[in-house]
């Protein structure tokens, strides 16, 4: 199921960040995937 799906186009760091989220909702029993893209010059990231 996608929840979310951010298109960004900058240097932001989002992809750790969101890692940090995944690791802390894992402790909570809670799974969620990510999946980073690239579209030209956007980046796309799924979860």
């Amino acid at each position: 199921m996608l929840v979310i799906r951010l298109v960004h186009n900058n240097d932001l760091d989002l992809v750790k960040e969101l890692q940090e989220l995944r690791e802390l909702l894992k402790k909570k029993n809670i799974t969620i995937g990510l999946v980073e893209s690239g579209e030209g010059d956007s980046h796309l990231i799924k979860y």
